[in-house]
């Protein structure tokens, strides 16, 4: 039986990590557009968060949502060109 508890705890780092891939695969399992959506913030912010974690120097939480807005928006207007809107 292994024990476990010698082991040293997550980092935050390791933390964070883990909140991304844990909300990658809701994000990914979720079937309405608008959670989806809602996901992809959150994904932008966690992972800022990383980043600011880290020591490096991080985006505000306005300048990421700004960021991921104009993504999306520009991610809907080349999808509506392709199809034909």
């Amino acid at each position: 039986m292994n024990d476990t508890s010698h082991d040293p705890p997550p980092t935050v780092l390791d933390l964070i990590d883990e909140a991304v891939a844990a909300a990658k695969r809701a994000a990914h399992a979720c079937r309405d557009e608008r959670a989806r959506e809602h996901f992809e913030f959150a994904l932008a912010l966690i992972r800022e968060s990383w980043i600011a974690e880290s020591g490096q120097e991080a985006r505000s939480a306005g300048q990421v949502v700004a960021d991921v807005r104009s993504a999306m928006n520009l991610f809907a207007a080349v999808f509506n060109r392709k199809e034909g809107h």
